[in-house]
């Protein structure tokens, strides 16, 4: 089978989930089957893939968010209409390609992945977005939604349509070693250091986690925090936290990420949005207790691993954090061995083997509908 991946993201030096997702989602499909990413690539940024038996097709692509988003879909249909290569199903990965879909014009089957319906303060993108999600989900043949939440989401917008939830994946080999480098700052040694990974942004939830960090502060000095990530606004995050010393912020962690996973102690994240997020199951992989807030799936997830607190509430994120580091250190043990007893069913593995079956579906069914 002959297949086409779609993402205006992919697994480069900047890449967030959906790039990850892609990446790892295309080693299990590419087992069995051709497999092609169209994915575009935005000034200096290089893509860290070498030797991988897929064929990635690269599209320049202006910085500008809305510009950037409407040309995508165009120069993406365009540029696939001129490749000549027929596929016989392509991989819509969304909402990093809404815009693909609202020019499709191929005879190829569209999946639709879901990773999220895209959190944005704009009214103007609010509306271009609500436009390609319903010209995306009407002519698609099948929808893959990575939580149930968006499932609930999908339905307010279009009704019987073929869709399925498979959550996100982990490569668990990956995470689940005993590492002999420590890598962060010497600072570190001795205190309880939480871990946050992913986008530095308000939206991710940095401001109110700096702003709980400052408070915690004035009562203890045993606690040291990672914001392992970067962004626009990473420059300002830097100097906001300058003279914090028990804040690490080194930007996007490009090698060893895993490294820094083992040698935590809790993971944090505090975003106000979230597909599925993968900073989660890396996490629980490597055998973290986790904090996160009430997105996407994480009650169903987060349980005797760890806390789930109120989105944007300040008091509730400072005393989770001080309820976990006032825990003994044998029971953040028994959490982080519940981590990695609930994540093995979301193994890369496990996770390729659901999706390549539903696309396995969708083809007999547009088979049987052509006779």
């Amino acid at each position: 089978m002959r297949i086409l991946q779609v993402s205006g993201e992919f697994y480069d030096s900047c890449s967030g989930g959906v790039g990850s997702y892609i990446y790892y989602l295309t080693k299990e499909l590419a087992k069995n089957n051709e497999v092609h990413i169209l994915t575009s690539k935005r000034g200096d940024w290089k893509f860290n893939i070498n030797n991988e038996n897929f064929k990635i097709h690269i599209i320049d692509i202006s910085e500008i968010p809305l510009y950037r988003m409407e040309i995508w879909g165009r120069r993406a249909n365009f540029y696939l209409k001129n490749l000549n290569i027929k596929f016989d199903v392509i991989l819509n990965h969304v909402p990093c390609s809404w815009s693909f879909g609202y020019y499709y014009t191929f005879n190829s089957p569209l999946i639709n992945i879901i990773h999220s319906f895209g959190y944005v303060d704009s009214k103007i993108i609010q509306q271009y977005n609500k436009r390609n999600i319903k010209n995306s989900l009407k002519i698609s043949s099948g929808n893959i939604l990575i939580s149930n939440k968006l499932l609930i989401q999908l339905v307010s917008i279009i009704k019987n349509k073929n869709y399925v939830v498979i959550p996100n994946g982990v490569e668990i080999k990956r995470y689940s070693f005993k590492s002999n480098y420590f890598p962060f700052p010497i600072e570190a040694k001795g205190k309880l250091i939480y871990t946050y990974v992913g986008r530095l942004s308000k939206t991710k939830g940095t401001d109110l986690l700096i702003e709980v960090i400052n408070e915690l502060n004035n009562e203890r000095n045993d606690l040291y925090f990672a914001l392992l990530g970067g962004g626009v606004k990473y420059k300002s995050y830097k100097n906001k936290v300058n003279n914090i010393n028990n804040i690490f912020l080194p930007g996007y962690i490009q090698k060893n990420l895993e490294d820094y996973y083992v040698n935590s102690d809790i993971f944090i994240l505090p975003s106000f949005y979230e597909g599925l997020p993968t900073v989660i199951l890396e996490a629980m992989a490597s055998g973290l207790p986790i904090i996160t807030t009430d997105v996407s799936d994480m009650k169903n997830i987060i349980k005797k691993n760890g806390l789930v607190i109120p989105i944007n509430d300040k008091n509730s994120m400072k005393d989770a954090i001080l309820k976990l580091a006032n825990m003994d250190k044998n029971k953040l043990k028994i959490m982080g061995d519940y981590s990695k007893e609930i994540i093995m069913k979301y193994d890369w593995g496990n996770i390729g083997l659901e999706i390549n079956k539903y696309i396995n579906n969708i083809l007999k069914n547009v088979c049987v509908e052509k006779k």
